[in-house]
Order: C-alpha cells, then sequence, then structure tokens
C-alpha cells in the first residue's frame, strides 16, 4: 500500500517551542526570583541583558530583585532603563516608583505614576500608588513640620498637582454633559424608530410606503423599511452602550481626581 512507502513527520503538537538564549536566562532568573534567591536572579537577568540588550523586561525583573535586596537606587536605575526601553511597558512605571518612594523622593514618585497612567488611564494599580505615595509625602511632611513647629504649605510640585487635576476634571466633566447629551438623544430616536415600526407593522401591505433619505422620499416595501428600521435600532443601541461605557469611564476619572484633590489638600 501506498501509506507503507510515505515517512510519516513527527507530530509537533506537543512540542515545547525552544527558548531563545536570552529568555531561557531569563526563565532561570524566574524561578530563582520566586524563591527569592534574588541574587541568583539577578545574575540571570544580566545573562540576558548581556544577549540582549534591548529587552525591557530583563531589566525591568532585575530591578524588582535588587527591590527584593532594598538596593533602591540599583533598583530605581534598571526600571528608568526598561522605561526608556520600552515606554508602554507599565510594570516599569510601577517598579521605578517603589525604588523612588523608598528613597523619599516623592515628587519623582507621583511623576512617574502619572506619566504611566498617560499611557494606561484606567490602570488601578498605578492609581492606587499615587494615593500611597501622596499619603506617605503628606505624612513625612506633617512629622517634618511637627518637629518644627512650622504650618503645612504646598510644594510647587503639589501646587502643579492640583492645578492638572482641576483641568482634567473640567475637561471630563465637559465631556461627560456631551456623552448624557448624546446618549438622551439616542434613546430618543430609539424609541421614535420602535414606534414608527409598530405603526407600519399595523399597514396593510397593499398600502404604498416612503421612507427619508435625505431631502426627497423614496418607495420601499413593508419588508424593506421594516428592515431598515431594524438596522437602525441595533446600530443605535450599538452606539448608546459605547457611549454608556465611556460615560462609565469618565465618571470613574471624575471621582479619582476628586479623591485625588481632596487628599492634596486635606491636612
Amino acid at each position: 500500500l501506498l501509506y507503507n512507502y510515505i515517512k510519516m513527520a513527527p507530530s509537533s503538537e506537543n512540542e515545547t517551542p525552544k527558548l531563545s538564549p536570552a529568555d531561557e536566562e531569563k526563565k532561570l532568573g524566574n524561578e530563582q526570583f520566586a524563591l527569592k534567591n534574588f541574587d541568583e536572579a539577578i545574575k540571570h537577568y544580566t545573562n540576558a541583558i548581556g544577549i540582549d540588550a534591548e529587552n525591557a523586561i530583563y531589566y525591568s525583573n532585575r530591578s524588582a530583585c535588587y527591590a527584593g535586596k532594598q538596593l533602591w537606587k540599583e533598583s530605581m536605575a534598571d526600571a528608568e532603563v526598561a522605561i526608556a526601553k520600552d515606554p508602554s511597558f507599565i510594570k516599569a512605571y510601577y517598579r521605578l516608583s517603589i525604588a523612588q518612594l523608598e528613597l523619599k523622593q516623592f515628587d519623582d514618585a507621583i511623576q512617574t505614576l502619572q506619566n504611566g497612567l498617560a499611557k494606561d488611564p484606567d490602570n488601578d494599580l498605578l492609581a492606587k500608588q499615587v494615593r500611597i505615595v501622596r499619603q506617605k509625602r503628606s505624612a513625612a511632611q506633617s512629622a517634618a513640620l511637627s518637629s518644627s513647629g512650622g504650618r503645612k504649605q504646598l510644594t510647587e510640585s503639589q501646587k502643579k498637582e492640583i492645578m492638572t487635576l482641576q483641568d482634567q476634571t473640567a475637561t471630563y466633566n465637559r465631556d461627560l454633559k456631551g456623552v448624557q447629551m448624546n446618549i438622551q438623544n439616542l434613546q430618543r430616536e430609539t424609541r421614535m424608530t420602535q414606534a414608527t415600526k409598530t405603526q407600519i407593522e399595523n399597514v396593510p401591505p397593499a398600502v404604498p410606503l416612503y421612507r427619508g433619505v435625505g431631502k426627497a422620499f423614496v418607495s420601499g416595501t413593508h419588508t424593506e423599511i421594516l428592515d431598515s428600521l431594524k438596522t437602525e435600532q441595533e446600530n443605535n443601541t450599538k452606539r448608546i452602550k459605547e457611549l454608556m461605557d465611556r460615560q462609565e469611564y469618565l465618571e470613574r476619572r471624575i471621582q479619582n481626581n476628586n479623591n485625588n484633590l481632596k487628599e492634596l489638600t486635606s491636612g
């Protein structure tokens, strides 16, 4: 038989893809990091960087190892390189802010987190870290003032943060009003379309029907017009859903900004 002469290729379904030498070092580093063997993990990530110096993940992972050893300057340096290699790598912004916070570089940490949030506005981890940094900055300022008997004054960085948050909130509120108005208009159109469908469904098939197309009226069968109205309703429903998602996003951003403003101006 013919199949007796065909050499079958080995199945590759269960084969594990071979890692590159750099990723193999990363894998070994990850294993050591999970065991909290930070020195060994650092060696492997350093080897990975030696093979591929453009991969932001290797620097970010080594930054995490330095953080595990509480070597904050080294952790900060690697996180900065990771961001420079890949400005869209959000985890690096978080790791840089951790190092800056531990070094009491509060304003720099907040700026780092804001840069990250500009890339990923819905990132809850970064937003939470902003609040933590602000609370620790405020506590540090209060402690310093308590020891000196002075009165709390906002720094120039804090004043700038407040102005930025106020401007953002005003923009979000304007956008929110526009979104809410569009939702109301589409909901009204949907109700009118439904009413029109109901009326047409009750019209005898023999009665000629016309639909408006721009400034003209075009004749159509009952089925054609009902299909057109159905499509219009579906499009409106889809658009309303998109707008309601946008409304929820804007409301969440406004609430976050208001909370941040309260934290900045309290105490």
